[in-house]
């Protein structure tokens, strides 16, 4: 049996349209992202399976110890479990039973000072009455690129796209 070499993902948009003809323009040349030079515990959530697998499958090149979670309950089971504490949640807004804005809240009561990156398609109902979120806090819109997702992740871990050696969680 051969061992099977993981599939790069494309840094294409996750949609399942065509690209306008604007948005298929030459764009400018984008910073290279260089490999992380420290590692961070990341937990992903969501309850779809095929987004959980995609969002990991994006980010595992990454220096990220990858936990993945299919509900905001598994992820707190996780957390009371662990004595490793978790440097980013990354978590789908619109879950049933407990959506993300209830998970990063009780998240942020057991892990202080984590910071938190939802990933929705919904961002209306994740600003509701406020007009910013928290600090530490981000979104990502769907649907985004695979590229958008680690810069996004990186962004709010370190406030820049490549950390130097050292950097630490903002």
């Amino acid at each position: 049996m051969h061992p099977r070499t993981p599939l790069a993902i494309p840094d294409i948009r996750l949609i399942d349209r065509p690209a306008s003809r604007a948005a298929s323009r030459a764009k400018a040349p984008e910073t290279e992202l260089k490999p992380l030079p420290d590692r961070r515990r990341v937990m992903v959530v969501d309850d779809d399976p095929a987004i959980r697998d995609l969002l990991k499958r994006i980010l595992a090149p990454e220096n990220y110890d990858l936990i993945v979670a299919d509900s905001g309950f598994e992820a707190l089971r996780y957390v009371e479990q662990s004595t490793d504490g978790i440097d980013l949640l990354i978590t789908d807004y619109v879950m049933p039973v407990m959506n993300g804005n209830e998970l990063a809240a009780t998240m942020l009561r057991r892990c202080p000072g984590i910071k938190v990156l939802y990933q929705t398609g919904f961002s209306d109902l994740l600003f509701g009455p406020r007009v910013e979120l928290a600090e530490g806090h981000a979104f990502l819109e769907k649907p985004f690129t695979a590229r958008g997702l680690r810069e996004a992740a990186r962004l709010v871990l370190f406030g820049v796209i490549n950390p130097p050696a050292g950097t630490p969680a903002r």
